[in-house]
């Protein structure tokens, strides 16, 4: 007989639609990010000023994969800056749509993963479409440099997905697709290894058994979490992007987690106050006291998932989900300037959108009061999410270049050394020396031991003709930093203007001592030896410029050197 074709699923169907409306309001509720440019917080290094991403090469692909880049080992992350500046080159704009529509991807993911999960479509939609248009999220998605959390998001999600579906359906080929999206996701970005623990919080909600298979299933997992995680702390070591020497003990900074991950509930819950940057409490005043409390809720928490376990092991997933993707920055480990950050909240985010799925299904549990319940929630989720879209479409405005980025974060923490200094630099390279100038001042009138202040500040006196305070100032930044390469050079260059050549190659040969790739030194020791009218000598610097492919050593070269000496 005749092969019958097989009946489309209207319900199915009918979900799809819903889904491709909740990415259409995402989508929508971000779009502000299309009109945005580069910011000077990271996207220089990872995208402008990168020469990674330049040339499509072997020979650009295999550095990318053997070697750490700014403190970090994130391959398929610059990877990724590779590909798009083939078709974009500095348009900021691309860059922007390619972030927006892996968000949509992740958002899509998101409802999968919910919906694996709790086997409930609506709230599973409903659970997506928070994750979409939550403004926590927006840093995530329109900061250029934060490519990384969407990639190893997509993949995070992904491998979660198969994982849960290797456990229900019990075929090999998805704790394949599992494995693979790890290794995505954690070349993607290191805080991937957060999936391991997660990984078993699965199991224990599953009811698997536990034996050697189980455990024997976790180990590629946890060799590759090991390396991963020793290759990123070594990088971060050697950058300094993980403090050694912090003014707070371990002692405050279990306080600090504590109060962070508590705040990581309540902001995604009522985002208020949202900021790109979190400064530390000032430790001369004293930690506040909503620090202290938060330790005594949390230990509440940890007692009250453990006691889930047997109760309810949905809630058990829900919060470990939540925790363990949270734990590596909830700064135990003190990584970067910052004490909290938004964007450590987006894959964390669907641990807590699981757990009101699973306490409003008990909600709706009676049959008596059901109808009501559902109307009453209904149009509390509806008020909600509006009010999380307009919120979600307004702080993607905030990323719109570095002048409004760090101005709504002074507007926050008007205590913010960083700010004020990243400020100074958006006005140095809009050639604004004065602005430039005054910011930097107030940086260091916060944190007058900030090496960087002193040597943005020296550039922005150089820039307006103001030698000698542009030498004290290096002076200064030398004295805190007496490792700084650039900061010699700069005051080799400032010394060689003001006419104190001894002075200037010294501080040359001091930044070559320390740096002897460094490129813009040659070019001003050949500057500097010109203009005591050595042409030879000063094309022989030139050369060494030009062949470590410094710019303006090779046009100095081709002008004044080439078929001469």
């Amino acid at each position: 007989g005749q092969v019958r074709k097989k009946a489309p699923n209207p319900s199915k169907q009918k979900y799809t639609w819903y889904l491709l409306a909740i990415l259409l309001i995402t989508f929508i509720a971000n779009s502000p990010i299309l009109q945005n440019g580069f910011t000077n917080w990271d996207d220089p290094n990872y995208i402008i000023d990168n020469p990674l991403i330049r040339d499509f090469s072997i020979e650009n692909i295999k550095q990318i994969f053997t070697e750490v880049y700014f403190a970090n080992y994130q391959p398929l992350h610059i990877l990724s800056y590779l590909i798009e500046f083939q078709f974009f080159e500095l348009d900021p704009k691309g860059y922007h749509v390619v972030s927006l529509l892996m968000h949509l991807l992740a958002t899509a993911l998101v409802y999968l993963l919910l919906k694996v999960l709790s086997a409930n479509a609506i709230l599973s939609l409903i659970g997506a479409l928070w994750f979409g248009v939550h403004p926590m999220h927006v840093e995530s998605v329109a900061w250029a440099s934060e490519r990384k959390d969407l990639l190893y998001s997509i993949f995070f999600f992904a491998a979660l997905i198969t994982y849960i579906k290797y456990i229900q359906l019990k075929h090999i080929k998805w704790f394949y697709y599992t494995m693979l999206f790890f290794v995505l996701s954690v070349f993607s970005k290191a805080m991937a290894v957060s999936l391991v623990p997660i990984l078993v919080a699965a199991d224990i909600l599953y009811k698997r058994k536990f034996n050697l298979k189980l455990i024997i299933e976790k180990v590629p997992f946890v060799v590759l979490s090991i390396i991963m995680g020793l290759v990123s702390v070594n990088a971060s070591k050697e950058a300094e992007s993980i403090s050694t020497n912090s003014i707070y003990t371990f002692t405050d900074r279990i306080f600090f987690a504590c109060h962070n991950l508590l705040q990581y509930v309540a902001k995604l819950i009522v985002p208020y106050n949202q900021s790109a940057y979190y400064s530390y409490p000032v430790k001369d005043t004293g930690i506040p006291l909503e620090y202290y409390i938060a330790l005594p809720i949390v230990l509440c928490i940890a007692a009250f998932t453990i006691y889930s376990i047997n109760k309810n092991r949905k809630i058990f997933f829900a919060i470990t989900f939540f925790v363990m993707s949270l734990f590596l920055v909830l700064m135990l480990l003190p990584v970067g300037p910052t004490i909290f950050s938004e964007r450590y909240s987006y894959i964390s985010s669907v641990g807590l959108f699981f757990l009101f799925i699973v306490i409003i299904e008990k909600l709706l549990a009676n049959p008596t009061t059901k109808q009501i319940r559902i109307k009453i929630l209904s149009g509390f989720a509806l008020v909600y999410l509006l009010f999380l879209s307009y919120q979600c479409f307004e702080r993607s405005k905030v990323w719109k270049d570095s002048f409004t980025l760090w101005e709504d974060v002074l507007e926050k923490q008007p205590l913010s050394a960083h700010a004020y200094n990243n400020l100074g630099d958006a006005y140095y390279k809009q050639q604004n020396n004065q602005m430039a100038i005054e910011s930097f001042t107030k940086s260091l009138e916060i944190s007058d031991d900030d090496a960087l202040a002193y040597y943005n500040r020296a550039n922005a006196y150089a820039n307006s003709g103001s030698f000698p305070q542009a030498i004290k100032d290096l002076d200064k930044s030398i004295e805190l930093d007496p490792d700084s390469y650039e900061a010699f050079n700069k005051r080799g260059a400032a010394h060689a203007i003001s006419g104190y050549t001894g002075k200037a190659f010294n501080d040359f040969n001091k930044a070559i001592e320390l740096n002897p790739g460094f490129s813009e030194v040659y070019y001003n020791m050949g500057v500097s030896t010109l203009n005591l009218g050595n042409q030879q000598k000063a094309c022989e610097y030139f050369t060494q410029g030009a062949q470590l492919k410094h710019t303006e050593s090779l046009r100095a070269y081709n002008d004044l050197c080439f078929n001469k000496y």
